[in-house]
């Protein structure tokens, strides 16, 4: 990834397919491809049946669902939230998000980290298989990986037993 020069317009890539989750495409907007290191946000869109499995992280994350509806699982809470609505999940707070809708969603995100070093550095998996292995998080000491296919079968968009849904 080359750095851009802040204070300088930047144009923004089209969203590009996610490897390890079939049925997302995401664009970074702002964060290290534009000399920012200390927050980042970008726009994903999640295709329906696609998720992000149960994970968390040691800062701050907020949600803004631009089209669609996504299903956030929050702890032991389950929310549907449709377009123009935000979810802030705070730090430590075990979360995972599916498209369990007919059509795709488009969202954005933004954390208080350096995005070039987000997934190995600032969350812990706590389903699913992570690409890279890591020593367990210390709440001192950040980490995330993103995860492979297989783990995609730990939150799958069609279920979610237990959850209790509340629309938002």
């Amino acid at each position: 990834m080359t750095e851009h020069t802040p204070g300088q317009p930047r144009v923004l890539s089209a969203p590009r397919p996610v490897p390890s989750r079939p049925g997302q495409r995401y664009r970074a907007l702002v964060g290290s491809e534009d000399g920012v290191h200390e927050l980042f946000v970008s726009e994903a869109v999640l295709e329906p049946g696609s998720g992000i499995p149960l994970h968390r992280h040691p800062i701050v994350e907020a949600f803004v669902v631009l089209e669609g509806t996504l299903t956030f699982r929050l702890g032991e809470r389950t929310l549907e939230v449709g377009a123009e609505r935000t979810v802030v999940i705070p730090a430590g707070v075990p979360h995972a998000i599916a498209n369990r809708a007919a059509g795709a969603a488009r969202t954005l995100t933004a954390a208080p980290w350096d995005h070039a070093t987000f997934f190995r550095d600032a969350s812990e998996y706590l389903e699913g298989v992570p690409r890279e292995p890591r020593a367990p998080m210390e709440t001192s000491a950040p980490g995330e990986d993103e995860v492979t296919l297989e783990s995609q079968q730990s939150f799958p968009a069609s279920d979610a037993p237990g959850w209790t849904t509340s629309s938002i």
